[in-house]
């Protein structure tokens, strides 16, 4: 009887020790303020988003200018937030490096995380639009490569002209699936 004393005891006091965790943890989101560890990832998303808007060649404002708020996990331009529309004054074409720079970011900043809870899968619908500058294509796509190493799933669709796409994709290891015809869907 001593022994499954001792047991219960033993179990009873890990799971008062859960409970107080899980209590922690709700008083913190009941006043807002992040965990440590919650604050480190958005650090490193913010790190990651600030070096590849700066990479990717961003011009309509300084990339040192843009962060990803703390509360809303979204990029913000002084502290406004970025609609990804032209009434902030970027250039289409930088809109999509910002995008690309925050789809990235998320991914790496939730595989830092020893929680991490992304689905490791990336999907990109023709990425270079606006005609984004090529040599911002080729770091985005040194970066999805980087992703694909850590494990993420890439998917990349484009219509660009094949020698173009080469010419972008040298020697980044890929596995090219062509599409017969103008479009992969078509009406019935």
């Amino acid at each position: 009887m001593l022994d499954l004393a001792d047991e219960a005891d033993e179990y009873f006091d890990e799971l008062a020790e859960r409970w107080q965790d899980v209590r922690d943890r709700l008083a913190d989101l009941r006043d807002g303020t992040l965990s440590r560890t919650d604050q480190q990832i958005v650090s490193r998303m913010n790190s990651s988003f600030q070096a590849q808007v700066r990479d990717y060649g961003l011009r309509s404002v300084p990339p040192s200018d843009l962060s990803i708020d703390e509360s809303a996990l979204i990029p913000v331009n002084d502290g406004v937030e970025l609609t990804f529309d032209l009434s902030m004054g970027i250039s289409a074409s930088d809109m999509i490096r910002t995008k690309w720079a925050y789809y990235l970011s998320l991914f790496e900043a939730a595989i830092s995380s020893q929680r991490n809870r992304h689905a490791k899968l990336l999907m990109l619908d023709e990425p270079r639009q606006q005609e984004t500058d090529r040599r911002s294509l080729a770091a985005f796509v040194r970066r999805l490569e980087g992703a694909a190493a850590s494990g993420c799933q890439v998917i990349y669709a484009t219509s660009e002209d094949r020698r173009d796409l080469d010419e972008v994709l040298r020697n980044v290891q890929v596995a090219m699936l062509p599409a017969q015809g103008s479009h992969l869907l078509a009406p019935a």
